[in-house]
């Protein structure tokens, strides 16, 4: 029993599981006291005006110190990697994806709005293209609420609502900053999806490979 959660780790494919490892990493050197929070996220002063350049990976791995709502995301972030790595051919097909992901994340970051934790913003892509690949697939909320994939960013949106609006839910007194900071991040994964697997549809038959 004692070995579980190494054996899990090791079932988990290399990319994933390096990423598992510095998540898991930072949030303890976050709890410890170590470096703060601000420390560890991303902007553009501190990266490209001050040579803090450690910014761009720690801003990837970064979700919070240590705690049980940690281990909850990460549990998310495992499995929808998971699921993406396993979808292509090759690692660094892979590799070459979360790059594309994250680099658009780092230029909005920059140039429209700061979203400082950019691996929460990555994780939410990574579920967005999980549920409309996966449209179909059966999921549950505490083993009582069931619902398919498709509707899992819906699910994701609404607390985040409710938080602005526990008792009316006014969509239209919602700061700019909600929408930039939860509706960029599935529209992102929309165009990802369009250019990669419906574009070249488009243009010519499908053909067998992976997925950039």
């Amino acid at each position: 029993m004692e070995h579980m959660p190494i054996q899990w780790l090791m079932e988990v494919p290399i990319v994933t599981r390096m990423l598992t490892i510095g998540i898991v990493a930072v949030s303890l050197v976050n709890f410890a006291g170590f470096a703060s929070e601000r420390d560890l996220v991303y902007t553009y002063e501190d990266v490209f005006i001050r040579g803090q350049f450690w910014r761009i990976l720690t801003s990837l791995l970064y979700f919070g110190p240590f705690s049980f709502n940690v281990l909850v995301i990460l549990y998310m972030f495992v499995g929808y990697s998971k699921y993406l790595e396993n979808s292509f051919h090759r690692t660094k097909d892979f590799i070459t994806c979360l790059a594309i992901l994250s680099s658009g994340f780092f230029v909005f970051s920059t140039y429209v709005h700061p979203l400082y934790r950019i691996g929460e913003h990555l994780m939410d892509t990574m579920l967005y293209i999980y549920s409309r690949r996966n449209p179909t697939d059966g999921l549950q909320i505490l083993g009582i609420f069931r619902f398919n994939a498709i509707y899992l960013p819906v699910m994701f949106t609404v607390p985040s609502v409710l938080r602005y609006h526990p008792m009316q839910g006014n969509m239209r007194t919602l700061p700019l900053t909600w929408f930039y900071e939860n509706v960029f991040s599935f529209l992102w994964g929309h165009i990802y999806l369009f250019l990669c697997d419906t574009a070249p549809k488009l243009h010519r038959p499908a053909v067998a490979g992976a997925r950039v």
